[in-house]
């Protein structure tokens, strides 16, 4: 079973001014400064938002604010040290060729051997590799 990635996503400034004002996530910032009452219904609300059920003992509250606010991804979702990140690759020689569509502002101004343009639909290039060169160049 595949669980959800965590996404953030901003949405203007964060300030007491700001469209953000009234919103959970601000509040939660500044949840320290905030009146007792008003800070007990901020960790109400990001608990129902969160699923966390039931009282708020002090673990649930420290479960909340533990996973809340800008953090690194947990490994729960995405492992980030054991991530193949921009990875060499090579096409198997029974493999291939491969057709990426690229936009012309993004292509290399020199192309690797073996690599071939073509006009396609719509305005966008097409790059070509054909099988047993690297996908990504410099190899």
């Amino acid at each position: 079973m595949s669980k959800p990635l965590a996404v953030i996503a901003g949405f203007g400034g964060i300030n007491a001014a700001g469209r953000s004002s009234g919103h959970h996530g601000y509040r939660r910032t500044v949840l320290e400064a905030l009146e007792p009452g008003l800070a007990e219904a901020t960790l109400r609300a990001l608990a129902g938002l969160m699923g966390v059920a039931g009282e708020l003992d002090a673990a649930k509250r420290a479960h909340i604010l533990e996973h809340t606010l800008v953090r690194g991804i947990e490994p729960d979702f995405l492992d980030v040290e054991r991530a193949a990140w921009n990875c060499r690759a090579r096409l198997a020689d029974d493999q291939g060729p491969v057709t990426l569509d690229v936009a012309p502002r993004d292509l290399p101004r020199t192309l690797p051997d073996g690599r071939v343009i073509e006009y396609g639909p719509a305005y966008a290039l097409i790059h070509a590799i054909s099988h047993g060169k690297p996908v990504v160049a410099g190899e």
